[in-house]
């Protein structure tokens, strides 16, 4: 659990290094595209144009396997900034729903703190879980039992 979250962190900090090695990789494997055909007889120009046909986009190519690479952490500061830009153009929005937000969480604590102390906390007896109820009935009626 800790390695994918220091992993993120570690690609964070190394964004740029990261690109750069992307760069340098895709350019490894246009390179050997156009070795291959070279040793086939093409000349070198007609070569490198046929590795990149045959590689697609790089442009397309960088922005999909950057997307791979991408940490969640970039998402999350989209996302932080989308919500704190929409909090600002609408701050009436904001207050009601913080305060609808911190109601319901106020409340929901409430009950279940009254609940927990009425039917889910344990009897102040020792070996409550030994209690039982014992009912006298008398000879001859029928309790259901």
């Amino acid at each position: 659990m800790l390695g994918p979250l220091i992993a993120s962190l570690r690609g964070l900090a190394r964004r740029r290094a990261i690109r750069g090695e992307l760069d340098e990789e895709m350019q490894f494997h246009l390179e050997q595209q156009a070795q291959a055909h070279i040793q086939r007889g093409l000349s070198r120009t007609e070569a490198e144009r046929l590795a990149r046909l045959e590689f697609g986009g790089v442009a397309q190519t960088r922005e999909a396997v950057g997307d791979v690479r991408a940490t969640w952490w970039d998402d999350v500061a989209f996302d932080v900034r989308y919500a704190v830009g929409a909090m600002r153009r609408a701050p009436l929005w904001t207050a009601v729903v913080t305060t609808t937000l911190a109601l319901g969480i106020g409340l929901s604590t409430a009950i279940f703190g009254v609940v927990y102390g009425v039917l889910l906390k344990p009897l102040p007896y020792p070996d409550a879980d030994r209690l039982v109820a014992i009912w006298n009935s008398a000879p001859g009626t029928n309790t259901g039992k």
